[in-house]
């Protein structure tokens, strides 16, 4: 069988995250043969170990109310005409728009679901404002290629799942509910190797610093820890366009020795194995693969229901999930997790929740649906 991934580039980022450990695991498999097209040359993960798979091509679709649609994609018609994939797997909105551009009808089509993607949301049947009328064009020609192709769907969440079977009604049948994965093996403490004590409670994060990721609850949380004279630090790891005004936050809170912006990593095993709690903070999320990496390493996880990420925390068992944006239940949460009554225990529920988010037994299931 021929696989044939597609995503926009390799930035940090969850979705990318996902593509590289399918097209590791599928390139273990007996059989498969598989590719990875960017369509943008930028790859910010180390890939060394599946170079030979990836092939920048770069393509482009441009759609117009008045002036139709104009197209870059002669190069990858001839890449997807020589590969002449039995599968093509794209991530992405403008992945899906691109490759499904494409004349190709000897392959079965799939689109992974990373979020509640905003361009396929039905737009009214009569549209009234300009941006509805984009928003009508770009619907109504997504969904004829989706309908061309019999395109598949592999929602990453129950919450995604519903969306997408709620905006696209006359494909609805076609959406598979597959939760993502990890390779957990990377995120595991060296075997033997006990979690951290929970005192001083020692909190980290990752994400890219922006309103969405909402990093500014995180330093709300840490400036009540801090009054109620809490033992704790609190290292939140990413970077982006927040990172001067998250600074100037805890510049002005008096933060600074208890909240530390550490920039971007690269080793984040290594990382969760020196900490005791995952904080997220997300408004919007369509799955959360941070947070089964922290369960992985044994981190109890404290969360904002971002949507996709309710079904991975389970109160008092793994963590906590809290509904509202406040500081003070946080900080209850953040003091209960680590308390020597529940801290091991949480511990161990997040390894044992994580199990069933594993790459290998995800790339089977996979595979099983590419094969139905």
């Amino acid at each position: 069988m021929k696989v044939l991934h597609i995503i926009t580039n390799l930035r940090k980022g969850g979705a990318e995250r996902i593509a590289i450990d399918i097209v590791r695991e599928l390139h273990l498999r007996p059989g498969i043969i598989v590719r990875l097209v960017l369509l943008e040359d930028r790859v910010e993960y180390d890939t060394r170990d599946i170079q030979e798979l990836i092939h920048i091509i770069p393509a482009s679709v441009s759609l117009s109310v008045l002036r139709g649609a104009s197209y870059d994609i002669a190069a990858l018609q001839r890449y997807v005409d020589d590969f002449a994939p039995q599968i093509i797997h794209s991530h992405l909105f403008i992945p899906d728009l691109v490759s499904r551009s494409l004349i190709y009808h000897g392959a079965r089509w799939f689109s992974h679901c990373h979020w509640n993607t905003k361009e396929l949301k039905r737009p009214p049947l009569i549209p009234i404002s300009r941006q509805q009328i984009i928003d009508w064009r770009v619907y109504w020609y997504i969904m004829r290629l989706y309908q061309r192709y019999d395109n598949q769907f592999i929602a990453i969440s129950q919450n995604v799942n519903d969306f997408y079977k709620t905006n696209l009604p006359e494909l609805r049948d076609n959406v598979h509910y597959l939760p993502n994965a990890v390779n957990l093996a990377a995120f595991r403490r060296p075997a033997g190797t006990p979690p951290l004590p929970a005192h001083p409670i020692r909190i980290m994060s990752v994400g890219l610093l922006n309103a969405g990721k909402n990093q500014v609850l995180q330093i709300e949380i840490a400036r009540v820890l801090r009054d109620r004279g809490i033992a704790f630090h609190l290292d939140i790891y990413g970077d982006g366009p927040s990172r001067d005004m998250l600074q100037a936050r805890i510049d002005t809170l008096g933060l600074q020795e208890h909240v530390t912006l550490g920039g971007a990593i690269s080793d984040v095993p290594a990382e969760l194995a020196r900490h005791t709690l995952f904080l997220h903070t997300s408004l919007a999320e369509g799955f959360g693969l941070v947070l089964i990496e922290a369960m992985a390493a044994g981190l109890p996880v404290i969360s904002l229901d971002g949507g996709g990420n309710a079904e991975l925390v389970h109160d008092g068992r793994n963590g906590y999930m809290l509904r509202t944006q406040d500081p003070e239940a946080f900080a209850d949460r953040v003091i209960v997790a680590s308390s020597d009554d529940h801290y091991s225990g949480l511990c161990q529920g997040a390894l044992e929740v994580c199990q069933q988010y594993d790459i290998a037994p995800y790339v089977s299931k996979l595979l099983d649906l590419y094969a139905r």
